[in-house]
């Protein structure tokens, strides 16, 4: 130990000498530690805490099931659901939630929107999750028959609306003007089932039933439920997936109308199709890959700067070793040194990836949605533990490369070594020539993958999703809450539109049940056209909404055939329906679809007019069919306001809920959103992949182009006698000059071609995150490479320049 010391010492006193060179290593591996730590803590929070505080959750596992097409769904039947976990050979236990809903909270006369979860009643005892306060669900509260209906509150809700108050149990609340009893508050730490959302407050899914919020218990064609499920100790992955299968078929065979082709199957917990699992863990892992590409270009950095520095101290190692120092005592010094180098940029790096974890909430969409991602910026031990192991890898690294080429080299061949420029063997240029290579190479790779994602994030924003959502504010109501039923939901929503569309400065105003590009589905009706003969397994579900007259108006959607749906559209009169192009081509290929009847459930709608295709659910989604039903002869008490206005959102957000007062005190709006943020939420992973991968690909170009201007330095120090001399014998500087840029050129070439292989192997992996860009893009891979030479060629200029500057005799005269 003393003499490891002693080693950390001698190394202290040689940063010290140059500090120069110790800050700049300091800093460039401290950005390729931290890079790669803020990468990996996210994947962590994944992989580590896939439900944020639930223990042992490796061993569940995700239910989804299918639709009769045979395409894969997310979510199961509660039928299916009991079937599946009742066979307690494979599972432990299971628990289904159901989509989240906003529902009206009163207390004590102060109402207020939450976010309201459905859960089977033994949700937390299977996830093993203790309230703070209070208990969990009883089995005796499976349904709303048996005792008053009760929620549990999380933690953040009970901290907000009832100021942290321990006699919060008991307490009876309003959620949509139903009474329910307190009786369980959760730990800060479980927020809900999917990762990165938080919910305010759970009711079992039978009682949700009184505020009309959860799905049917008893239809399997309802598959609305989301399904975990604990596997028994001793059951593999594999073994549990045989016998999900060997349950789909008998669930096909006990019920051939709703299960035909509808198979079940599992996923561990972190493929978890939704929440951050879904969102995020894909994304991650091209950043992953990105910033270990940066760190492995920044140890070759390092490692050339080391090499020079070594070369300088060639004499002083084989003096040592003449004198009697063992090999391995000078190759511990030298990791001595570059663990202490190491170290602390490795110190540096975590303070940086403490800072640097909360980017992801830079890119956190604007939405109504309760996205909560502080469980996936956290830097816990696991985090730690990876960010001490890059750091002694990389120390190791370092140390060993400058180590073997000093110990190895000819000590009489060192000795004999004069001149003041004869620094550095043939072997440790050569390999610092490979270390310029490989860093260029990786270089390439991480600029044409910035490239391609920047420039696919363009295109996204480009795409025309079929409607202008500039200016348009969204508003969303419901009337269930405040006891209306459906002919006085008409009367007010009427009523409301009429005081609308008179207000200043507003353009059009409409109302739809859904919002395109938003977070929730439309629905897919399964629909009869007359005429139409369907083909085998073929999906006759069609996605729609339902909306006002004005809806085509206020999204400046164009009709392109027939008619809008018109104010004369009313209950009494004929059904009528638009479809969108893809729709009208599909069915009546050839012929006009206007006057055509289609049949959903027991009415049939007659089709007036053909709107433009536009993007509904992603703007990737290639053309889909789509209708547009009329809300006046299709009543729903939960609308979304559209209201196209050139006011600010604030002020004309005001001025809506003060015209919704003036009708009825007791409507308030839920939610409020520009459409434009409901826009930039669905291309949020394009950003966060564009945004961060054109920062590491600049990093990358620029340590690539040091590396490069570092190997020429070395080169010229070196040559500096050959240099001399072939000026004393009549080279010209333009001839040194053109030496010099040419050596560099070639390890830039080679470089090129080898980022250029390996990007052409790999690329078809990134297929997945590119819109309207294709992974072999010549534009990006000739965009790239000729940057990254043009910058290198200004790297060779610098070092060749001086070279072709210096006085001959004052240089000979020195040696």
């Amino acid at each position: 130990m003393h003499s490891f010391w002693q080693d950390f010492r001698y190394g202290a006193r040689l940063l010290r000498k140059t500090p120069g060179l110790a800050t700049t290593v300091i800093i460039t591996l401290a950005v390729g530690i931290s890079a790669n730590t803020i990468v990996f803590s996210w994947i962590a929070s994944i992989f580590f805490h896939p439900i944020p505080g639930v223990a042992d959750a490796d061993r569940l596992v995700v239910v989804v099931q299918g639709n009769p097409t045979g395409q894969d769904g997310n979510t199961v039947s509660y039928p299916d659901f009991r079937d599946l976990t009742a066979h307690k050979d494979v599972f432990a236990g299971a628990a289904g939630v159901h989509v989240q809903n906003l529902v009206n909270m009163e207390v004590q006369g102060q109402s207020t929107w939450i976010w309201a979860q459905p859960v089977t009643p033994g949700l937390f005892a299977f996830l093993g999750v203790k309230p703070q306060l209070g208990r969990a669900f009883l089995p005796e509260e499976e349904g709303p028959d048996g005792k008053s209906p009760v929620v549990i509150l999380s933690h953040k809700l009970w901290r907000r609306q009832f100021d942290s108050d321990p006699k919060v149990l008991g307490r009876v609340i309003q959620l949509n003007r139903i009474s329910f009893t307190v009786v369980g508050v959760m730990p800060a730490q479980f927020k809900g089932t999917t990762n990165g959302l938080s919910q305010d407050l759970w009711l079992t899914v039978p009682m949700a039933h009184l505020l009309d919020l959860s799905g049917s218990l008893d239809d399997r064609w309802d598959r609305s439920y989301e399904v975990l499920a604990r596997l028994q100790p001793g059951v593999t992955l594999s073994q549990a997936q045989a016998a999900t299968r060997a349950i789909s078929r008998q669930l096909e065979t006990a019920f051939p109308d709703t299960n035909k082709n509808c198979g079940m199957k599992l996923l561990s917990i972190v493929q978890c199709p939704y929440g951050a699992q879904g969102a995020f863990l894909s994304l991650f892992y091209v950043l992953l890959i990105s910033s270990s590409l940066l760190l492995v270009i920044i140890v070759a950095n390092i490692a050339n700067l080391l090499l020079v520095q070594a070369a300088g101290r060639k004499k002083e190692v084989a003096i040592r070793l003449t004198m009697g120092s063992g090999r391995m005592r000078l190759i511990r010094q030298f990791l001595a040194e570059s663990l202490l180098l190491a170290a602390l940029g490795g110190i540096l790096g975590i303070v940086l990836s403490i800072w640097g974890v909360d980017l992801l909430s830079f890119f956190t969409p604007k939405t109504y949605l309760p996205i909560d991602l502080s469980a996936l910026m956290e830097v816990n031990w696991q985090v730690l533990v990876f960010a001490l192991s890059i750091t002694l890898l990389t120390g190791f690294g370092l140390g060993l490369i400058p180590a073997l080429q000093n110990v190895k080299a000819d000590l009489n061949s060192t000795l004999k070594e004069g001149g003041r420029y004869s620094t550095g063997s043939g072997g440790s240029h050569r390999l610092s020539n490979l270390l310029v290579v490989a860093e260029t190479g990786l270089a390439v790779l991480v600029l044409i993958g910035a490239g391609l994602c920047c420039k696919s994030f363009r295109k996204v924003l480009e795409i025309n999703p079929g409607f202008d959502p500039e200016h348009v504010l969204l508003a969303g109501l419901q009337l269930t809450p405040s006891g209306y039923d459906e002919d006085q939901g008409r009367a007010f929503y009427r009523r409301l539109l009429e005081k609308l569309q008179g207000m200043a400065g507003v353009e059009a105003v409409s109302l739809a049940n859904w919002v395109p590009l938003g977070f929730e589905d439309t629905g897919r009706p399964d629909i009869e056209v007359e005429g139409y003969q369907p083909q085998s397994r073929e999906d006759m579900g069609v996605s729609s909404i339902i909306a006002t007259h004005d809806y085509f108006d206020t999204m400046r959607i164009p009709i392109i055939e027939g008619r809008q749906i018109q104010p004369s559209d009313t209950r009494g009169s004929n059904k009528v329906v638009i479809v969108n192009e893809t729709m009208a081509k599909h069915f009546w290929t050839g012929v006009s679809p206007l006057g055509r009847r289609i049949r959903y459930g027991e009415n049939y709608f007659t089709v007036v007019g053909v709107a433009k295709d536009g993007k509904y659910h992603s703007l990737k989604e290639s053309p889909q069919p789509f209708m547009y039903f009329h809300f006046e002869q299709n009543y729903i008490s939960n609308m979304n306001l559209h209201l196209r206005s050139h006011y600010d959102s604030p002020s004309l957000l005001a001025a809506i809920q003060k015209e919704i007062r003036s009708i009825d005190p007791r409507v308030s709006i839920a939610a409020a959103m520009p459409l434009l943020d409901v826009m930039d939420a669905n291309y949020f992973a394009q950003r966060i992949l564009a945004t961060l991968l054109a920062g590491l690909g600049l990093l990358a170009l620029m340590l690539a182009c040091l590396g490069i201007y570092g190997v020429l330095s070395w080169s010229v120090s070196r040559r500096m006698s050959e240099i001399s001399i072939r000026m004393s014998l009549g080279a010209s500087p333009w001839t040194i000059l053109r030496m010099i840029v040419l050596d560099g050129s070639r390890l830039m070439l080679v470089g090129v071609v080898l980022g250029l292989s390996i990007t052409v192997l790999l690329a078809h992996h990134m297929e997945t995150f590119l819109v309207g860009v294709q992974p072999y893009d010549p534009p990006i891979y000739s965009s790239a490479c000729g940057f990254l030479i043009l910058i290198g060629l200004i790297a060779c200029f610098v070092p060749a320049r001086r070279a072709s500057r210096v006085d001959p005799m004052t240089l000979l005269r020195g040696e």
